[in-house]
């Protein structure tokens, strides 16, 4: 979900910066939540340092029910040849020659 937001609402030239920012979010994240939490263990009780940890899922869940869409695409985003199957051949009702085994019938 972060990487279709992400996608769908920086510009191509932004691209490399958001993807940056996404990993370190997502480091960040991995630090709080097991260095942070067993730092937070040391002071306080397992009750205090879930209810944090709990608090600030709860933020980061509020944030993204209030992050705006962004806008659709001017023009659509597709590559040549998106929507048709490239190079697929349906081979269970005709078989191609090099599939077939010398001593296979029906070939």
């Amino acid at each position: 979900m972060i990487d279709a937001y992400r996608i769908e609402s920086l510009s191509p030239q932004q691209q490399g910066a958001g993807s940056a920012m996404a990993v370190y979010g997502y480091r960040l994240g991995m630090l709080v939540s097991g260095a942070g939490a067993l730092f937070l263990a040391e002071a306080f009780s397992w009750t205090i340092v879930y209810a944090v940890m709990a608090t600030i899922v709860g933020v980061a869940i509020m944030l993204v029910l209030l992050i705006p869409e962004p806008p659709p695409p001017e023009k659509p985003l597709l590559l040549p040849g998106a929507g048709r199957l490239v190079g697929l051949k349906p081979r269970f009702w005709s078989p191609s020659p090099a599939s077939c085994a010398p001593n296979r019938s029906g070939c």
